[in-house]
């Protein structure tokens, strides 16, 4: 009997842990034989310790419980019961489905058709957040010859341009190392290797590098606009109006140019230290023109408001 009271009153602890974004219970309490969405505690709770960073970031400071059950049609999982935790401020939710005996909890999972009763709150579909275990992260993974093959290529690829960088990666530089690994970025995506932890420092480095190289065709018009501007007077508020109408629209694509020189350590989590030192180190002068337009536009766009 009191192996029945002691059982119960863990399970209502673990619900409480999670309720209070409590790690360092939800650490003491879970077993650490048991998997849970097919990882191990400690992936688990790792990925877990994310998603309540993120209700803490939207200053949540408790997470409501609202009970729900699966409702997918297709799900094996249909009719399995858990909870919703809703954020107290942000009304962001993580859908949880809890396997338990009467006396202990078997499983814990991220469900994707989890429902609630519309008395109790309705939840919107872009506020969830969601625990995400690749497969390469499951505790029974085994990795084949192929996956084992392609990280070795990401991991040679991200140290072959981490090696020639140095402080300085130029424009020219970038566009031969995508030009090299073109074949093997392509053959990551979707339906084929989209689904492992582990090439995702390649794919991002890949990602953020071609975009940047993209923003090349900004250059010629960036040195249009900078052209006009030097050549009329700032306090000639109607030519300054009619140039700030005339590149807005370019303004608008070009602004997303600048996150890629402020590569802070949120940013970076979970990849590879060396593509943060890739990142950091690209070279500003690449993108001067489109750098003055920038700063030219945004300190006058407003005296002409």
């Amino acid at each position: 009997m009191n192996e029945l009271i002691n059982y119960q009153s863990k399970k209502q602890q673990i619900f409480n842990a999670f309720s209070k974004m409590d790690i360092g219970q939800l650490q003491i309490l879970l077993d650490d034989n048991k998997t849970y969405q097919d990882a191990t505690k400690e992936t688990f709770l790792e990925k877990l310790q994310e998603i309540f960073i993120q209700f803490k970031k939207h200053e949540d400071t408790e997470l409501f419980q609202c009970y729900g059950r699966c409702r997918s049609k297709e799900c094996p999982n249909r009719g399995k019961s858990g909870y919703a935790f809703v954020g107290n401020k942000s009304n962001l939710y993580m859908k949880l489905i809890f396997e338990e005996t009467e006396s202990d909890i078997l499983d814990i999972y991220h469900c994707t058709e989890f429902s609630i009763p519309k008395q109790t709150l309705k939840l919107k579909k872009y506020s969830s957040l969601d625990i995400k275990i690749k497969k390469d992260e499951e505790a029974t993974f085994k990795p084949s010859v192929n996956y084992s093959i392609k990280l070795q290529q990401c991991d040679s690829a991200i140290d072959e341009l981490y090696n020639m960088v140095g402080d300085n990666l130029t424009r020219d530089v970038a566009i031969y190392w995508l030009e090299k690994h073109n074949e093997l970025y392509h053959s990551m995506l979707p339906p084929a290797l989209s689904d492992y932890m582990a090439f995702n420092s390649f794919k991002y480095l890949y990602y953020h590098l071609k975009d940047l190289e993209e923003h090349q065709q900004f250059d010629e018009i960036s040195v249009k606009a900078n052209k006009e501007f030097y050549n009329f007077s700032i306090n000639n508020q109607l030519l300054l109006l009619k140039w700030i109408t005339k590149y807005r629209d370019h303004f608008n694509e070009a602004y997303s140019l600048c996150p890629y020189f402020i590569y802070d350590d949120g940013m970076m989590k979970g990849y590879d230290h060396r593509v943060k030192k890739i990142l950091n180190s690209v070279s500003v002068y690449d993108y001067i023109p489109t750098i003055i337009f920038l700063h030219n536009f945004d300190n006058h766009c407003f005296t002409c408001s």
